[in-house]
């Protein structure tokens, strides 16, 4: 389930998916509201202890009626759980995994902070109207999510015009100094970097265009910047309608054939605390197949959702080997 596949004017005008849309973006996709035969459910398949859901006073179901016409609304609450055991947490409970070392916990525990608090009424047609197009996107659409690895580096002290001055300022070997592993605090940067960039609003219309082109059965996409594992990557998602069977191999080959056909998207560059950072955003790896310059060849290095979530916590350097190339 991707929230950013559903048309954002009906997001704003419809409480419930907007509750759910706070939950997903909050959360950077780990706990997602999704539409069940109890009413509205949350997916939280990720590592962390903790997760979220939705409950509704009164519950959804009535006499095996999903969101019954004589009930006008309903009080809704954000809370915690335990999935260890399996039962809603205390706030208490929930301030004890303040000083938790996983990134995915303290995600979770502030998006908690953020949406707790009073329930909120929801009156029964935005809660049907909700339900009806989550569930259209997840029962009648196939959706595809792959994740791009960013390369960023960072030159403290430096501007963009003081770095294209060097002469070997796009060498590997000049640049392997200033990698940095720990790059997820720079997501709104990056995203105020495309954001303002007429290239890259060029850019995200063709790929759209491209996509519904090639595959015509493709009813929505979306690209934006995301934080997992304490680290950056450009999320693709795609919506396909369900009978066109397209694979999941042929998606992931096509998006990354998208990204690196178009130079705008392949990096960017802003200025933040005193010093410049650069973003290489590579769908490919290069590896040398011997000790010599060549020959090379190149994989997919797009991730799947389930891909990215079971990848180590500790640091892994995935685009060993691979290049700066195409930095705008």
């Amino acid at each position: 389930m991707n929230y950013n596949l559903i048309n954002p004017e009906l997001i704003a005008k419809n409480p419930m998916l907007k509750l759910c849309k706070q939950i997903y973006d909050l959360t950077d996709g780990l706990c997602q509201v999704g539409a069940g035969p109890y009413g509205f459910g949350t997916a939280n398949n990720h590592k962390a202890p903790i997760g979220i859901i939705v409950i509704s006073d009164p519950p959804m179901v009535k006499d095996n009626t999903i969101l019954p016409d004589d009930i006008d609304g309903y009080n809704i609450r954000v809370e915690c759980y335990s999935k260890t055991f399996d039962c809603v947490l205390t706030p208490k409970d929930m301030e004890s995994y303040g000083d938790s070392a996983d990134p995915d916990t303290i995600k979770i525990l502030n998006a908690w902070r953020e949406l707790c608090g009073d329930p909120k009424y929801i009156s029964t047609a935005d809660c049907g109207e909700a339900y009806d197009t989550i569930g259209d996107l997840e029962y009648t659409q196939d959706v595809f999510s792959f994740y791009c690895p960013i390369d960023v580096c960072h030159f403290p002290g430096m501007t963009y015009e003081d770095l294209i001055d060097i002469d070997d300022c796009y060498e590997e070997w000049f640049l392997q100094d200033y990698r940095i592993q720990d790059t997820a605090f720079l997501k709104d940067d990056a995203a105020a970097d495309f954001d303002n960039r007429p290239d890259i609003q060029e850019t995200m219309a063709f790929l759209k265009d491209e996509f519904r082109g090639i595959l015509p059965n493709v009813t929505a996409a979306h690209f934006d910047f995301v934080d997992k594992n304490g680290r950056l990557w450009l999320n693709a998602a795609f919506a396909v309608d369900a009978d066109a069977t397209v694979k999941a191999e042929r998606m992931r080959e096509f998006a990354a054939q998208c990204i690196s056909n178009n130079d705008a998207m392949q990096g960017g560059s802003f200025q933040k605390d005193e010093g410049l950072y650069l973003m290489s955003i590579e769908p490919y790896r290069i590896y040398n197949q011997t000790n010599c310059a060549a020959p090379v060849y190149q994989e997919n290095a797009l991730l799947t959702e389930e891909e990215l979530r079971n990848l180590p916590n500790e640091d892994e350097d995935i685009e060993k080997n691979q290049g700066m190339g195409g930095i705008t």
